[in-house]
């Protein structure tokens, strides 16, 4: 029996493993089974660590050759911020084939596109699709996005062909997301992404949800509800601030790390994921 609801959950910055999805997807199936059978939904998470980690290890090590300061602050930055550098570093497919260097953005792209086939193999045709990400992963969510919504000839520019649309989308959800400070690549900030997808119709368009959960001692975490009148436009989109749940480094810089694990996030999506199965029964 395919589930009712696909739910993708992609990673953020950093250091990451294969089950880094385990524990949130545990949490929202125990708050979503309070009162609605967990066999609704597909779960999915989506890996994409792998990519840099080997290259980034490497230059790790030939820098540790050097006696150098702050050597955790150093690591962070390896692991993190290079991530970044590293997934922006060349956006054109043609460009990029014609000197031989594959982009981390492309194979990202690839990563998404496998993930959301194999949601809808594994749910009801037509099933409201729930994308989760945290920190750069929400920005590697909304280029995907973004790219979908692309026209035909636009397309064929970056080889989008046989990767997996995202018409159905119906719940989008972003976790200290650093997505406001991608958009000053673009004049004028660029334009917010069609949101909900094409396909979502009627009472489900309407509770349809896009929302961005930032901490204030969140440095890396932005709103961006005012970044310029598309996203303003936009009436499903709303800024949530939140207190990550970390004792010791919620109201610190470090918070950027708990948002999966942060009871009041969890419990939103898990409600909006109840709000669904109800439109949809």
């Amino acid at each position: 029996m395919s589930a009712k609801i696909g739910i993708g959950i992609i990673h953020g910055m950093g250091t990451q493993n294969k089950n880094f999805a385990h524990t949130l997807i545990n949490d929202l199936k125990s708050y979503y089974g309070e009162k609605n059978d967990t066999k609704d939904l597909y779960f999915r998470s989506i890996y994409w660590a792998d990519i840099l980690e080997k290259s980034e290890n490497a230059l790790w090590k030939n820098l540790k050759m050097e006696k150098l300061s702050f050597d955790k602050l150093r690591h962070f930055v390896v692991h993190y911020l290079a991530d970044t550098i590293a997934y922006q570093k060349m956006y054109e497919e043609k460009k990029a084939e014609s000197k031989n260097d594959r982009t981390v953005y492309f194979r990202v792209q690839e990563r998404i596109s496998d993930a959301l086939k194999d949601i809808q193999e594994n749910t009801e045709p037509g099933a409201p699709l729930i994308l989760i990400g945290h920190s750069l992963g929400t920005v590697m969510l909304l280029n995907y996005i973004h790219d979908s919504q692309k026209s035909p000839a636009n397309k064929k520019t970056i080889y989008w062909n046989g990767k997996t649309e995202t018409g159905n989308l119906a719940g989008l959800f972003l976790c200290g997301s650093p997505f406001a400070l991608w958009t000053l690549r673009k004049e004028g900030f660029g334009k917010a992404i069609n949101f909900p997808g094409e396909k979502i119709k009627g009472n489900l368009k309407t509770i349809s949800k896009w929302v961005n959960f930032y901490d204030k001692d969140d440095v890396l975490g932005f709103p961006i509800k005012n970044i310029n009148s598309s996203y303003k436009r936009n009436k499903q989109l709303i800024d949530i601030p939140v207190e990550v749940d970390n004792p010791v480094l919620g109201w610190t810089p470090l918070s950027h790390d708990d948002y999966f694990t942060t009871i009041s996030i969890i419990k939103s999506i898990s409600g909006y994921l109840q709000s669904v199965r109800n439109v949809i029964r």
